[in-house]
């Protein structure tokens, strides 16, 4: 970020568009369907089985290589679903990345949700730079063909969250 702020002329704009992360330390439950994996690499597994698979091999950064986080699969609220009960950041994590199987190797490398919004203020602050813009985005098509009828978050008290944003827009 400060490289790109560096490279901007005096009075210059930035337009990021992004994924936030959800508050640190927030769990969900992410719920899926019950379909059979129709084999065990990433394009053939099931949503859920997966989700279990990205649990084990997906890369924080802070962690400083170490791989994998928790979840725990819970009992069912409904017939044909799996419920699990993960951090935030990583079923949004999941749910932005599960559609990307013919790369799947490539994609458990990045990371995608590592800023929140006052990681983004902050860090803009520091730079002399500050936020004049800032909205959530949801892409229709994302939402129709990727979104839509796949998966249901909740909190932890099972209230139904809406879908994350598709991206984050900023204008500093």
């Amino acid at each position: 970020l400060e490289k790109q702020i560096h490279k901007l002329k005096p009075g210059g704009t930035m337009l990021i568009r992004d994924y936030i992360m959800p508050p640190e330390g927030e769990f969900v439950f992410l719920e899926l369907p019950n379909t059979p994996s129709e084999g065990n690499d990433p394009l053939h597994l099931s949503d859920a089985d997966l989700l279990v698979l990205f649990s084990q091999s997906a890369r924080p950064l802070p962690v400083g290589g170490c791989e994998g986080f928790f979840i725990e699969e819970q009992m069912p609220r409904r017939e044909g679903t799996r419920l699990f009960r993960l951090p935030h950041k990583w079923a949004v994590e999941f749910i932005h990345r599960k559609n990307y199987r013919a790369s799947w190797n490539k994609e458990i490398r990045e990371e995608y949700t590592f800023f929140t919004w006052q990681d983004y203020r902050r860090e803009f602050a520091k730079t002399g730079m500050r936020m004049v813009f800032s909205a959530p985005y949801s892409n229709p098509w994302v939402v129709k063909h990727c979104f839509k009828g796949r998966f249901q978050l909740y909190t932890e008290a099972s209230a139904p969250l809406s879908h994350p944003p598709t991206n984050y827009f900023i204008v500093a």
